[in-house]
């Protein structure tokens, strides 16, 4: 019983380690009447939800690092940033109006 105690235990601290790691969302600068948003997966992946039609992630000085072009009929999209090291960066995301809204996020 007091294996079975300790494997429990050990899985627990390793899901809290990777909860710590990868990808975390610092700042989000949507407003709650927009139909945009962003969310940051343990997996390293953003989930852009919404009528977001183009997505910008940017560094620290706001240098446009890569640019996606999404199809405007899917609600959902994931975008894989395990490429990006570690640091600060942005997403910017644009609907067909031209609004733009934008999170910070955090890779580590």
């Amino acid at each position: 019983m007091n294996n079975v105690r300790l494997i429990i235990a050990m899985a627990f601290m390793i899901s809290a380690a990777n909860l710590s790691a990868g990808t975390m969302i610092v700042s989000d600068n949507t407003s709650n009447n927009t139909k945009m948003s962003v969310i940051s997966n343990m997996d390293d992946y953003l989930t852009i939800k919404g009528d977001v039609v183009e997505v910008k992630i940017t560094d620290a000085t706001g240098k446009t690092l890569y640019t996606y072009h999404l199809d405007e009929s899917a609600m959902s999209h994931h975008i894989d940033v395990s490429n990006l090291g570690a640091g600060e960066y942005k997403c910017v995301m644009s609907n067909k109006n031209n609004e733009e809204h934008s999170s910070s996020f955090k890779r580590s």
